[in-house]
């Protein structure tokens, strides 16, 4: 982030001030701050971390799912439409925001979202990436909690412990329900899902243990609820839409604190809209900077309205591991954190995801300390009292320094709320007339291959769509799903037809216009034949090979009025092969649609192309085309009180 003060943290915090006991000395560590999930990183590895490397890890999505956001005032018929044409299933909604999850076909996705991006409809579109938790192993004991003494928790607990309207919501992978440290914070029982992976546990018992109830370890807030929100799964991987929809959650459940120990490094709108939207609810929402000693910028720590939280040892010094850059706020204790764990044990975690809820935690006892303060003035308390780090002011890697909870929370008594200023009417601009809306939908056809025919190996599927005003794009269903999406009046698709069954299949093509009016072609069958594939029967019953037809050339083209441009409808297209008479002249013909355009399949010849309408001159033009090759050859007719078709006889007079 910039050097101003803003959203992005790091946490710390240990210093035993209550009967701490510690079960076991088998310790596991977690970080939730990588976007790759590594179960592999022993004891060894820890204690002796391999140097950082120098590039951010290749980023992933979910195979077969999308984020999309329309703009303001989209009516439901074009978001209907805009759905269809691209093939593109609804699978849930993230209402606050506006965002939808799409599910779409893996191998379309790319052209799909690339698409929509042009579609004047259309805010945004996005992989919807995914986000995951990574593990770190870490057995040196200590045998108390260091971090509480460093960052002064215990002189900062004299001003305020917290209070249970100060809720903090842990977005993770659920949290132990039983665990006796946690069980009587949890502010959501019924709802909360029980932690099967555990970092969930982890991060909670940092933020807000259970504290001077003799047992255990002691948390930030002692008394500030901890709202569980499961957003990754059993193994540690969530999505953007699964964080993005639990921060929407928590925010209208009432949280004043969010905490993401959690990330990757694809950027997201679709998470950024969703710490925007709990930023403009009053919240603070704190995130982990990231655990591969990189300065690429980890997400949604490097978000708008998001505290970024580095990672920091006993004496003060980065973690080799913790993410750092312009985007870094503040750092905060991560290593070797004395916390709770999943099965009511306790034991030593690691990174930048415990240095994240130490900052939660600060900020849920500032709220607690003086509850009128806004998120902004809570935030800049935790950067202005934080203890400079590094080089003198705010730099890359410690931020604006080590978080200081005596300090902030001596801040936070003396600071005045800022007044709620009172919006200034505008007045409502005067409405510009508007012209009559457009209805027309695209006229859209499957060119290549025919209804009908028989197809092997690979299958060029060619389709094209004409508009009264302009065509936006251009999707090819096979079997009923999106194969491609074109932004141009022409599409086409390699159909390898050798992995799929023998048998018949559905081809069809869809436009969308520039209003967003839906245009769908008839669908067209077509058998498919070869000789390796597999059957939908059990027993392939062999049959002699089909004798190969040359590869066609694709001929097409608009008939207008010459003197007004007006497409023709119903007009004849007639290809002839010059020197040939009678019915061997006679090569293909056609009508042309609503929109005047027409399509013609023509093997590799040169041909007298005549068009031909009730009430015009015809007009023919030669033209050569070869296999393969699509032309493009359009006529204007002139109107004339003689020749042309006879109305309803369909031929010359």
């Amino acid at each position: 982030m910039s050097d101003q003060r803003g959203p992005t943290c790091r946490q710390a915090g240990v210093a035993p001030i209550a009967l701490i006991f510690l079960a076991a000395a088998g310790i596991i560590g977690y970080l939730l701050i990588s976007n790759t999930v590594s179960f592999n990183n022993g004891l060894l590895s820890q204690l002796f971390p391999k140097p950082p490397s120098q590039a951010a890890p290749p980023s992933e999505s979910v195979p077969d799912e999308i984020l999309l956001k329309f703009k303001e005032r989209v009516r439901d018929e074009v978001k209907d439409n805009i759905r269809k044409a691209h093939g593109i299933d609804k699978l849930e909604e993230i209402s606050q925001i506006g965002v939808e999850v799409g599910k779409v076909p893996q191998k379309a996705k790319d052209k799909i979202i690339e698409a929509l991006n042009k579609n004047p409809n259309i805010e945004y579109a996005e992989a919807n990436h995914v986000v995951q938790a990574q593990l770190n192993s870490d057995d040196y004991y200590f045998p108390n909690q260091w971090a509480l003494a460093k960052i002064e928790t215990a002189q900062g607990w004299g001003i305020s412990t917290g209070n249970v309207q100060s809720i903090i919501a842990v977005l993770d992978t659920g949290i132990d329900l039983d665990h006796e440290d946690l069980a009587s914070k949890v502010f959501n029982p019924a709802t909360a899902h029980d932690d099967v992976h555990g970092h969930g546990t982890v991060v909670s018992g940092v933020a807000g243990a259970a504290t001077n109830n003799s047992i255990g370890v002691a948390g930030i807030c002692w008394l500030c609820p901890v709202l569980s929100i499961r957003v990754l799964t059993d193994s540690g991987s969530g999505s953007d839409s699964a964080v993005a929809s639990g921060m929407v959650a928590a925010a209208d459940q009432g949280a004043r604190v969010i905490n993401l120990s959690l990330g990757g490094y694809s950027y997201s709108q679709t998470m950024q809209n969703a710490a925007s939207y709990a930023w403009g609810r009053g919240v603070v929402v704190v995130a982990g900077s990231g655990n591969d000693g990189l300065t690429s910028p980890f997400y949604p720590a490097a978000n708008e309205n998001v505290v970024a939280v580095g990672a920091t040892s006993s004496d003060d010094t980065k973690l080799s591991i913790s993410n750092y850059g312009s985007w870094l706020d503040v750092v905060a204790p991560g290593l070797s954190i004395l916390t709770t764990k999943r099965g009511g044990s306790y034991g030593f975690a690691s990174g930048t995801s415990l240095a994240s809820p130490h900052v939660a935690g600060l900020a849920g006892l500032i709220f607690s300390a003086n509850p009128s303060l806004t998120n902004v003035q809570v935030v800049d308390i935790i950067t202005s009292t934080s203890d400079d780090l590094g080089p003198l002011g705010r730099d890359d890697e410690y931020g604006w320094g080590r978080i200081n909870v005596a300090k902030a929370l001596q801040k936070a008594t003396n600071t005045i709320a800022e007044p709620t200023p009172t919006p200034t009417p505008t007045p409502s601009p005067t409405p510009m007339p508007t012209s009559a809306p457009d209805t027309t939908a695209p006229a859209v056809s499957v060119i290549s291959p025919q209804d009908g025919s028989s197809v092997s190996g690979s299958v060029n599927i060619q389709a094209q769509a004409s508009d009264n005003v302009a065509v936006q794009s251009v999707s090819i269903f096979v079997d009923g799903g999106v194969v491609n999406s074109c932004t141009d009046t022409s599409c086409s698709y390699i159909w390898d037809t050798t992995s799929i069954s023998n048998g018949s299949h559905t081809i069809q093509a869809k436009a969308l216009d520039v209003s967003s009016n839906l245009g769908e072609s008839a669908i067209l069958s077509v058998t498919v034949f070869n000789t390796t594939n597999p059957s939908p029967s059990s027993t392939l019953i062999p049959t002699p090979s089909p004798t190969p037809m040359p590869e066609q050339a694709m001929l097409t083209g608009y008939v207008r009025d010459a003197q007004t441009n007006n497409p023709i409808a119903g007009a004849q297209v007639k290809a002839t092969i010059p020197g040939l008479k009678g019915f061997l002249s006679k090569a293909a013909t056609t009508i042309s649609d609503s929109n005047g355009f027409y399509v013609l399949s023509l093997n590799e010849n040169t041909y007298n192309i005549e068009a031909n309408a009730s009430g015009y001159s015809k007009e023919t033009q030669t033209v050569t085309v070869s296999q393969n090759a699509t032309v493009s050859l359009n006529f204007s007719l002139s109107i004339s009180s003689g020749g042309g078709l006879t109305p309803g006889k369909g031929k010359n007079k």
